[in-house]
């Protein structure tokens, strides 16, 4: 009988040792885990800004305003026989 309870007691041990230190040990697990959040997390985020850009893209192609807009704002672009004038703020406080 002292024999069964020593092989139990080994094989118990080393089932313990192998689910805390191995490669697929509990913390292994707990870590690979939350990197898989963190991966679900940085895909939705892509997808969201994906379905922004999307979005943008179908607004620029369906409408001249918009494309106007977008062209102004971030090119600078003016019409023949206007005048573009740019409002530079000064944060600095000089009196």
């Amino acid at each position: 009988m002292k024999l069964f309870y020593l092989t139990s007691f080994i094989l118990f041990s080393l089932l313990q040792y192998s689910l805390v230190f191995s490669n697929n040990s509990v913390f292994a697990y707990l870590d690979y885990r939350k990197q898989l959040d963190t991966k679900y997390e940085q895909i939705n985020k892509i997808q969201n800004n994906s379905i922004d850009l999307r979005n943008s893209i179908s607004r620029l192609n369906n409408s001249n305003k918009s494309l106007e807009v977008y062209a102004r704002e971030i090119f600078g672009y003016i019409k023949k026989d206007e005048i573009f004038v740019q409002i530079i703020k000064n944060d600095s406080v000089n009196n």
